[in-house]
C-alpha cells in the first residue's frame, strides 16, 4: 500500500510529516491514510490556510461525529501528531487536546475459534467458485496458515514466493508490524499443506518473476490479494458455516491470531511445560516486543480454565503431603502458571 496523495493547501507539510515519521522507522502508511481524511476535508471545502486554528479543527471534528468512537479517536490522534509537527516550526499553530480514551472499557472480546470451526471454514473455502480455479485452494491455505502460525492477515498477504525456506521449513515475514522482520518456523503439517497449495499455485498461476516480489497468495487475476476482498470473502465463509452469532463477539479474521495464542497456551498447560520459559518464545514467534503485548491475546476460555485448574490441583496434591504448617502457607505459588484476563469467550 502506497502513501496517499495529498492535495490540500497543507499537502507539502503533510508529505514532509509522513516522510519524517517513516524515516524514523515507523510504518506510517496506515496513519497517513487517516491524515488523508483531513486533507480531503480541506481540499473539498477549498480551505486555504497557513496554520491550524482552533475553529478549523473543531469544524473538522464535527464532521466525524457519525463515526464509531474508535475510528474518530484514531483520526483525531493522527491530526494531533500532525499539529504538533506544524507547531514545531510555527508556535502559533493550534494543537488540539488529545481526546480521552476509553479503549480499555470498550475493548471487544475476540471469538476464539475451535478446531472444528477452522475445519468448517476451510471446507467452505474449498467450495468457493470458480470450482476449477486456484481460488478455493488459496483461501483454504490462507485460513490454515493464519490458524497454525498466528500471522497477522497483512503479514500473510505480503508474503512472496521467496519468503518460504523449504529446507528449514521457515517463513520470512518481511513486513511485520512497525517494520519488524522475523522468521516463523512451520510445523510439518502446516508446511505440507502450504506446499500442496504452492505446487498448484505454480502450476495454474501466472509465471513466477522475482521470487521475493512475486506474491504467494494471488487473486483470480494473478495479483496480490486485496485486504478488503479477503475480509468480504471471509465474512461469506463465516455465514455459510453458521459462525455469525446473534449474541457474543462477532468472529473476525484477526481472531484466528487470538485462537493461535490461546491454543498454544492450552497445549503447554496440558504438556506440563514451564510457561515462564514458553511465553517469551510465543511473543517472539508472534512478532511482539514483549510478553505484555502477547498477554492481550491470552483469554480465559473454558478449556484453558479447566487445564489451569487441573494443573493447580495436581500441584496442590503434590505439595500438600507435608506437615500442617506447610499445607497452610498462604503464599505458595504454582510454577509456570500464567495470570489470564477475566474475559471469557
Amino acid at each position: 500500500m502506497k502513501n496517499p496523495c495529498f492535495r490540500s493547501c497543507l499537502a507539502p507539510r503533510m508529505e514532509q510529516f509522513v516522510a519524517l515519521r517513516q524515516a524514523s522507522g515507523f510504518d506510517y502508511r496506515g496513519q497517513a491514510k487517516e491524515l488523508k481524511y483531513f486533507d480531503t476535508f480541506l481540499f473539498r471545502n477549498d480551505i486555504r490556510i497557513e496554520r491550524l486554528t482552533r475553529e478549523l479543527t473543531e469544524q473538522y471534528e464535527r464532521t466525524l461525529v457519525h463515526l464509531h468512537p474508535a475510528t474518530r479517536e484514531n483520526r483525531l490522534r493522527v491530526l494531533i501528531r500532525f499539529a504538533r509537527h506544524l507547531a514545531g516550526s510555527d508556535p502559533e499553530s493550534f494543537v488540539p487536546w488529545a481526546p480521552p480514551s476509553d479503549r480499555a472499557t470498550r475493548a471487544r472480546l475476540p471469538f476464539i475459534y475451535a478446531l472444528e470451526h477452522v475445519r468448517a471454514l476451510m471446507q467452505a473455502a474449498g467450495q468457493l467458485p470458480p470450482a476449477t480455479s486456484l481460488r478455493p485452494d488459496t483461501y483454504r491455505a490462507l485460513i490454515g496458515l493464519l490458524y497454525s502460525t498466528g500471522l497477522r492477515i497483512s503479514e500473510a498477504l505480503a508474503l512472496g514466493l521467496g519468503d518460504l525456506d523449504h529446507g528449514a521449513k521457515l517463513l520470512h515475514v518481511r513486513h511485520g508490524k512497525f517494520g519488524k522482520e522475523r522468521w516463523v518456523p512451520l510445523s510439518d503439517s502446516a508446511y505440507a499443506a502450504l506446499r500442496v497449495y504452492l505446487d498448484r499455485r505454480l502450476a495454474t498461476g501466472p509465471p513466477a518473476g522475482a521470487q521475493t516480489d512475486t506474491p504467494l497468495f494471488i487473486s483470480l487475476r494473478g495479483r496480490r490479494m486485496d485486504y478488503s476482498t479477503v475480509l468480504h470473502t471471509f465474512q461469506r465463509l463465516l455465514k455459510e458455516c453458521g459462525l455469525r452469532p446473534d449474541q457474543g463477539p462477532r468472529p473476525r479474521i484477526h481472531d484466528l491470531r487470538h485462537a493461535f495464542a490461546v491454543h498454544s497456551l492450552l497445549r503447554w498447560y496440558r504438556q506440563g511445560r514451564d510457561l515462564n520459559a514458553c511465553l517469551p518464545a510465543l511473543s517472539t514467534y508472534m512478532g511482539h516486543v514483549g510478553v505484555a503485548a502477547t498477554q492481550v491475546y491470552l483469554h480465559a476460555t473454558a478449556e484453558l480454565l479447566d487445564a489451569t485448574h487441573r494443573r493447580f490441583l495436581a500441584h496442590y496434591r503434590q505439595h500438600a503431603q507435608g506437615d500442617s504448617d506447610d499445607r497452610h502457607t498462604p503464599d505458595r505459588s504454582v510454577h509456570g502458571t500464567v495470570l489470564l484476563p477475566v474475559s471469557r469467550r
